[in-house]
């Protein structure tokens, strides 16, 4: 699961972007910068894997919920990310990190 998750950026962008707090899918948008088809396959792709739950029910005429948000194992998985990113910084230099840091975050 995890490699799955190292593997793909477009997943690690949503996960770091709920990280912050649940956020509905166009904001989804925003702060990752992806288009909407990345971001629907990436929450699919978390929410199957138990990282990411659908928070309400789907406005009228929507197939989407109100807001997505990290479970447990989701939070666990951004930590993971984290402590990958700060072990970088540590032994790799800044130089690295930064680079590190860039692959693994959200563009907001």
């Amino acid at each position: 699961m995890l490699g799955n998750l190292i593997g793909d950026h477009s997943q690690l962008h949503v996960l770091v972007a709920l990280g912050q707090g649940s956020v509905r899918f166009n904001e989804l948008q925003r702060r990752t910068g992806l288009h909407a088809p990345q971001v629907q396959r990436a929450l699919d792709r978390l929410k199957e894997s138990g990282l990411v739950l659908p928070k309400g029910l789907p406005p009228e005429g929507s197939r989407r919920p109100l807001a997505y948000g990290l479970t447990p194992k989701g939070r666990h998985a951004l930590q993971v990310v984290q402590d990958l990113q700060a072990s970088a910084e540590q032994h790799l230099g800044a130089r690295v990190a930064a680079e590190f840091g860039e692959v693994f975050s959200a563009h907001a």
